[in-house]
């Protein structure tokens, strides 16, 4: 027994700072777990489960702020959606056609092809010093691209290219709105206006020309445009008005014959028709600013008697007339104010028509401004678009290239150089056209020239003009003999020599006066709303949209079925139609050539025997007795027998040359030209040029030639006539050179024999110049290929003959003359 204070040998104790390692090593030998190894496991257990919650809430916050996000650009993009719908076309549909109201603005630049809009952004670029990329409005829009041809032609003309947009078929060159058999077909115009729409159109040419007036008449002769004018008014329409707005040119055609200003071959005044109609009538710019916002439908502006000039020239007429993009602005505004309170939109279709005769012309500085100014007028209808309450498309195409036109030329024969020079059209201030007006303006100032010095000086003042008139206005300060001597010999050329000349100094090439195959593109406001022109589509399918977006296609067919009912009817007159063209007749209208006529061109209507009437009719059957030389410009023969436009034959039966000379002067020039037989160049060469005139035929008086501006408008007969007294030939045939600019050159010598003063009595003096008058006057007449050389020794000729009667001792020659004046 253990004493007291004494602990027991194995006696219980308390826990000892080692019992841990005890309790350690025991569960070492048993295999069980520790106590401290259990608190230490439940820590970590904790640490991890605090951790993972961590995780948790960052992923679902990171989710929560993407779901957010997500959800948050998906309202933007409805609320976007839902905003651009309101104009863009689109609206629910997502590319179908739109339900309920809508708008649809068809856009035409005729005579552009993609090559005049690189041209275009390339001067742009160059002028306003911008980086390559910088593009045109319409570059932003493109969608696709359209073929252009027509069942007559390779190469569509406006009328065909535009029937095919109003009516969605194709047709020949020269048919407005109407069938390859001749027969109507309803436009999607007409169809539209019968459907509830309001309806309008919007030119920069006359209003009856082939492209506007497709949509609201119908016309076998494109050139029908004294008709065309009534139908439009709805008073010759078979179906009555079919449009509510007009702005344009083209007042001729509304302006009775023998009135100041008219192109008409009636007495019929359509401007006093259309007030009957119920038609408000515009034709001034003050008249024109006036209108603001508040417009009263129908309304007619016309303010040219032609076309609207080129906006090269308009921008400083600015106060006469309005622009494109001016009476788009107000088209739209007045269209949509009416449409306001109405269940239907309107269908409004917009053209830069002066695109394709800057084209015609081979004028680059003018399209170019012609294209910039349709780039302007596509900005306006986009901005109309953006703020529109009713859903609106744009639809913009062109109904043909025209010109042919390439932003590169070879000049020479050696391998050319990549380039070309938009800075040379920067230079231009003016068309070429537009000069032409100032020569002949200048021209007929001239006083008559009465003697040979006179002539010369006369001949050596016009040079200088010219030289300071291309320097102000084309800004080109080294014009060539060559060109001088062209303008001074073929002032009824001007207008393409000036083009050319700005032309082949900015290396920019054309391939024809004319049209081209080529295919041309297509734009929209709205990919979506017009995906159906999206690729490389036929003109019809252009025509085909319009009628589908518009939901009038059965309203189409019900339209030519009531047509071609009122043309059966035995009732009815038919002659709103016209008649039916030839087998081989020419239709595709104007040739867009400056022409200048008056008494000239009265004189060559007598020999043909054609009263005007007729000549309005046929256009070019006169153009081409008038002016065998122009037909070199359109790369046809000079000959008149091949160059045949309207494929009719030729009389045979012409009088022998030698016969024709018995004839007094006077009496020949009655002879119709198709009766005169040519005598063989080659013949004629072999003879002295003092021998050639069988018989003297007495002296003529001079008489003063009289030029008068014929612009492109098929017959206008209004421009006031430029008078000037010149006794320089200018009248010889073209022939193109190797460089593509008209002139007449040969490197044959006239064999004119003698030219030197003899001392000759009085009688031979005269005999010998008669002679020499005479046969200049059978050259100009036969309209036979001679070079420039022949020709200037016989014009030499006659002014040493003509000096002889005068009484002059010693007559210089021409280049001695104009040393002698300097």
């Amino acid at each position: 027994m253990a004493t007291r204070g004494q602990s027991p040998l194995l006696a219980r104790g308390p826990p000892s700072d080692h019992s841990g390692d005890t309790e350690e090593e025991d569960a070492l030998l048993t295999g069980e777990r520790t106590s401290k190894e259990h608190h230490s496991n439940s820590a970590t257990s904790i640490v991890r489960s605090r951790r993972w919650k961590e995780i948790g809430l960052l992923v679902w916050a990171l989710v929560a702020t993407a779901a957010v996000v997500i959800l948050a650009a998906v309202y933007q993009h409805a609320v976007s959606r839902n905003s651009d719908s309101r104009g863009s076309g689109v609206g629910d549909a997502g590319g179908g056609r739109p339900s309920g109201k809508r708008n649809l603005i068809f856009m035409v630049s005729d005579g552009m092809g993609p090559t005049s809009m690189e041209m275009t952004r390339n001067w742009l670029q160059y002028t306003e010093q911008s980086p390559w990329d910088a593009a045109l409005v319409l570059d932003e829009y493109l969608i696709g691209q359209s073929r252009t041809r027509s069942t007559s032609s390779l190469v569509t003309d406006s009328a065909a290219g535009a029937t095919a947009f109003s009516c969605g078929l194709k047709s020949y060159n020269g048919a407005i709105s109407i069938l390859p058999d001749h027969s109507p077909c309803g436009s999607v115009m007409e169809a539209a206006k019968r459907k509830g729409y309001t309806t309008g159109l919007v030119v920069t040419t006359r209003i009856t020309d082939a492209t506007p007036a497709v949509f609201a008449s119908h016309a076998r002769r494109r050139e029908m445009e004294d008709g065309i004018a009534l139908q439009m008014i709805g008073s010759a329409h078979p179906l009555g008005r079919m449009l509510d707005l007009m702005l344009g040119g083209g007042r001729c055609h509304f302006v009775p014959n023998g009135s100041d200003g008219s192109c008409r071959a009636d007495d019929v005044d359509v401007r006093e028709s259309a007030k009957e109609k119920g038609w408000s009538y515009i034709s001034t710019r003050e008249d024109f600013d006036k209108l603001g916002t508040n417009v009263e439908l129908p309304l007619l502006g016309l303010f040219a008697a032609g076309d609207i000039p080129y906006e090269v020239d308009r921008r400083y007429q600015n106060a006469t007339f309005p622009s494109i993009e001016e009476m788009a602005r107000t088209a739209l505004n007045a269209l949509s104010a009416a449409t306001k309170d109405s269940d239907q939109g309107f269908f409004v279709m917009i053209e830069g028509s002066r695109i394709d005769h800057a084209g015609h012309a081979n004028d680059p500085a003018a399209q170019v401004h012609e294209v910039l100014a349709y780039d302007r007028t596509v900005a306006a209808v986009l901005d109309f678009i953006k703020d529109s309450e009713t859903p609106t498309l744009m639809v913009s195409t062109s109904d043909h290239e025209t010109g042919g036109l390439a932003t590169a030329r070879q000049l020479h024969q050696e391998y050319p150089r990549y380039l070309w020079y938009p800075s040379v059209l920067a230079n231009v201030s003016h068309s070429g056209a537009y000069l032409s007006h100032a020569y002949h303006a200048h021209l007929s100032s001239l006083p008559s020239a009465s003697s040979l010095s006179t002539a010369l000086a006369s001949s050596e003042g016009t040079r200088t003009y010219l030289i300071s008139l291309i320097s102000d206005n084309l800004g080109i300060n080294d014009a060539t003999d060559e060109e001088l001597d062209t303008l001074l010999q073929h002032p009824a050329l001007a207008a393409y020599v000036f083009a050319d000349m700005v032309s082949r100094r900015a290396q920019t090439g054309w391939s024809t006066h004319g049209h081209s195959g080529a295919d041309v593109n297509i734009y929209s406001s709205d990919h979506k709303a017009a995906e159906r022109l999206i690729g490389n589509r036929e003109n019809t399918d252009v025509g085909e949209f319009l009628r589908w977006y518009l939901d009038v296609e059965d309203e189409v067919e019900k339209v030519t079925r009531e047509l071609n009912e009122y043309m059966k009817d035995g009732s009815a007159d038919s002659s709103w139609l016209g008649t039916v063209p030839g087998e081989d007749e020419r239709l595709d209208g104007q040739d867009h050539l400056d022409h200048y006529a008056g008494d000239h061109r009265r004189r060559e209507e007598q020999r043909s025997g054609l009263d005007p009437e007729t000549q309005q009719k046929a256009p070019l059957t006169t153009r081409a007795q008038q002016h065998v030389s122009m037909s070199a410009s359109m790369n046809q023969p000079s000959d008149e027998e091949t160059y045949n436009p309207r494929g009719r034959t030729p009389s045979r039966s012409r009088i022998p040359v030698a016969e024709r000379r018995k004839i007094p002067v006077a009496e020949r020039r009655k002879i119709p030209v198709a009766e005169r037989r040519r005598i063989d160049v080659a013949e004629r060469r072999k003879r002295p040029v003092a021998g050639r005139g069988e018989v003297p035929v007495p002296q003529l008086p001079e008489v003063p030639v009289t030029h008068q501006h014929q612009q492109s408008t098929a017959g206008c007969r209004s421009s006031p006539a430029m008078t000037y007294h010149h006794t320089l030939f200018t009248g010889f045939p073209q022939q193109r050179t190797s460089s593509g600019l008209l002139l007449a050159e040969s490197g044959e010598e006239f064999s004119s024999g003698s030219t030197t003063p003899t001392s000759d009595g009085g009688g031979d003096a005269r005999a010998r110049y008669d002679a020499l008058l005479a046969e200049q006057e059978e050259l100009v007449d036969s309209g036979e290929n001679v070079g420039r050389v022949e020709m200037a020794r016989l014009h030499e000729a006659v002014l040493r003959a003509r000096g002889e009667l005068e009484g002059l001792s010693a007559v210089p020659t021409e280049a001695e003359g104009l040393a002698h004046e300097e």
